[in-house]
C-alpha cells in the first residue's frame, strides 16, 4: 500500500530525530504545511530553526520505517491523524481538554482521545 504524499510527508517530519515539536510548529507556520517543508533548501530553514533541525527535515525517513506504517495502515481500524485538518485539530484538543493546541505534543507518547465525527457510531468495546 502506498502512503498518501501528504500523508507520508506528515510520518518523514514527525519521524525525524532532532525535529523538536517547536520547531516543527515553526516550520508549519512559516511554510504552511509538511510538503512545503520538505522542499525548503537548508536556506530557507537556517533562519527559522536551530542547525540541528534543519538536518533532521532534509534527511529521508527510513524507508522500512513508511513501509511499516503502510503496512498497519492497511489492517482493518487503524488511522493515522494529522494536525493538518482544523476542524479535527480542535475537536481534538475539546476531547482532550486542551486549552492550548500545542498541549497534545507537549509529552511523548501520551494517548489521545480522538472523537467520532457526528452520526458515527461508536464500535463497542473500542
Amino acid at each position: 500500500m502506498a502512503l498518501d504524499p501528504d500523508l507520508e510527508a506528515w510520518l518523514r517530519l514527525s519521524f525525524a530525530a532532532g525535529l523538536s515539536n517547536d520547531a516543527f510548529r515553526q516550520l508549519l507556520i512559516a511554510f504552511g504545511g509538511p510538503q512545503e517543508i520538505l522542499a525548503a533548501t537548508r536556506a530557507e530553514l537556517a533562519p527559522l530553526v536551530h542547525e540541528r533541525a534543519a538536518r533532521a527535515v532534509l534527511m529521508p525517513a527510513p524507508r522500512e520505517l513508511l513501509e511499516r506504517v503502510a503496512e498497519w495502515l492497511a489492517e482493518p481500524g487503524n488511522h493515522v491523524v494529522t494536525l493538518g485538518d482544523p476542524e479535527l485539530f480542535w475537536r481534538v484538543c475539546d476531547a482532550n481538554r486542551a486549552m492550548r493546541p500545542d498541549e497534545l505534543t507537549e509529552t511523548i507518547g501520551r494517548r489521545l482521545r480522538i472523537t467520532l465525527p457526528e452520526g458515527i457510531p461508536a464500535t463497542p468495546g473500542a
